[in-house]
């Protein structure tokens, strides 16, 4: 038992120094020492406290996809369609918000969020069917599926969702202050000796999803369903002989994390950007997502731990891009190299007798 630890807190190790040391190299093409760029990489979240509120915006986006990849993880299913999913819901988020009138906020947001996540699972559900009832390869269906939901969501800020002052930009109306999640941190800020107080972007949406993963803890980690899903996972047919019905619960779990997904992009627009346009298509929260679960061994409580620490490196990866006036993708780089050797150990560690 202790060796296996040790083995797996080795692994992991290695793939966290592959992803450090993959941005040091970037990091040297621009003329920043690697010490230098560690530097910047560790310390800069934690610069300041707006930086630190970011780091938990983050998280809870990339944690909300990565509790569906993980439950899916569960029963040896890959879920690689979370950046579409969470398209999808942030646009229908915007869609009912825009078109849906109802007697109170309260109601109109709760909708918003429920069309989110009934679209999402509906986005999620023809990979979750030809994998369940013909064996199709979920992977390719549901990475498949993201680039018809970027092209989806480029139609609908350019048709249902777009604002009326968009002035030709691919660009949704602002959601109004009734309809958004309210603020859960506000930092003083000091000018001319007078103390005000300033929003962040932190919104009771990481409640929210705290008290979600809770209730998922309880119901796959501490039920039955947790036993049934990893029969699933080792052999469909072993599972089958023991009475478990697979198809309903292949369907089930990546439904389940569609519906995840939506959510996200629900929380995402009510809490955070409170409108949608055409660069945030690229968000990155669903593979995001996929790693946290993978580096989480697909544990609830690991999978906290592994998003809170890639938003750590995804601001991080931001700060050093300002310092060094290269793209956006030097952040992807870690990301990259990350995924990379997680896919490398995890071939590994099947083979290995």
């Amino acid at each position: 038992m202790r060796r296996s630890l040790y083995l797996y807190l080795a692994i992991y190790i290695t793939i966290l120094a592959v992803g450090f040391i993959g941005v040091s190299i970037v990091a040297t093409i621009y003329r920043i020492g690697i010490q230098d760029a560690l530097k910047i990489l560790m310390i800069s979240p934690f610069s300041d406290p707006f930086s630190a509120s970011e780091i938990l915006v983050r998280f809870t986006a990339i944690y909300t996809v990565a509790l569906g990849v993980s439950i899916a993880l569960k029963a040896g299913l890959w879920n690689v369609g979370g950046e579409g999913q969470f398209l999808v819901g942030a646009v229908m988020t915007l869609y009912i918000a825009k078109y849906l009138s109802t007697p109170s906020p309260a109601m109109t947001m709760t909708l918003m969020i429920l069309g989110a996540v009934f679209f999402a699972m509906l986005w999620a559900a023809p990979p979750a069917i030809l994998k369940a009832r013909f064996g199709v390869n979920e992977i390719v269906t549901t990475l498949l599926l993201n680039i018809v939901a970027s092209s989806f969501t480029l139609y609908a800020l350019d048709g249902p969702i777009r604002g009326s002052g968009s002035f030709g930009y691919l660009i949704s109306d602002v959601l109004p202050p009734s309809l958004r999640l309210p603020v859960l941190l506000r930092l003083p800020m000091i000018s001319g000796g007078e103390v005000s107080w300033v929003d962040t972007r932190l919104s009771y949406a990481i409640v929210i999803i705290l008290i979600l993963a809770v209730i998922l803890h309880i119901l796959f980690e501490r039920t039955p369903l947790d036993t049934h899903l990893g029969v699933i996972a080792r052999d469909w047919r072993i599972a089958s002989y023991a009475g478990i019905d697979v198809q309903r619960y292949v369907i089930g779990v990546m439904l389940l994390a569609g519906a995840l997904a939506g959510l996200a992009g629900a929380l995402h627009v009510m809490g955070v950007l409170y409108r949608f346009d055409s660069g945030q298509i690229d968000h990155g929260f669903g593979y995001l997502g996929v790693l946290a679960a993978a580096l989480g061994r697909a544990s609830i409580a690991g999978t906290a731990l592994s998003s809170l620490f890639i938003s750590f490196l995804v601001i991080g990866g931001e700060a050093l891009q300002k310092a060094t006036g290269a793209t956006y993708a030097i952040t992807w780089v870690a990301v990259g190299l990350m995924m990379f050797t997680t896919a490398v150990t995890e071939a590994l560690r099947v083979r290995r007798p």
